[in-house]
Order: structure tokens, then sequence, then C-alpha cells
């Protein structure tokens, strides 16, 4: 894959995190408290706050969604979360 997609420390800085005990990852977008989520597909949540603005987005069991895809980076993304 010629533009393979760089993973690395960044991904902090992002707001991303990968919580091994619900087995979900978190994509922060803003700061503050949710107040309620529109589901787009199963277990891929928008979250949003009071304003109706959006917060993150949360993928819930999340390596059975990687492992599901066909995608040659998904063993690489699997080790820099250490989910493998």
């Amino acid at each position: 894959m010629k533009n393979k997609p760089k993973i690395g420390p960044n991904l902090k800085k992002l707001g991303l995190k990968y919580d091994r005990a619900s087995d979900s990852l978190y994509l922060a977008i803003k700061e503050g408290p949710e107040d309620n989520f529109i589901e787009l597909a199963p277990n891929i949540n928008l979250e949003y706050n009071k304003k109706r603005e959006i917060i993150g987005f949360e993928i819930l069991n999340f390596t059975d969604f990687l492992k599901n895809r066909n995608d040659s980076n998904i063993s690489e993304i699997l080790k820099v979360l250490d989910v493998s």
C-alpha cells in the first residue's frame, strides 16, 4: 500500500483512547460531558453534548469490528493499541 497511514504517538493527541475492559475505541473531538448519542451503525455511536455539538465517536466491540475488515493495516493497528 503506497499511502499507508502513519500510526504512532500522535493518536493520543487526537483524543483516541482504547478501553480494553469494554473493548471500545473512543475518538474525542471536543471536551465535555455526553448528553446523548446517535447510533450510526451497530456498535458505532456519535456522541453529543447538551448544545447538540458532536463531542466524539465510539466503536463498541472494537477488536471484532477490526477483525471483520479486509485491510492489511489491521494487524498494525491492533499492535499499536495493544489489543491483538
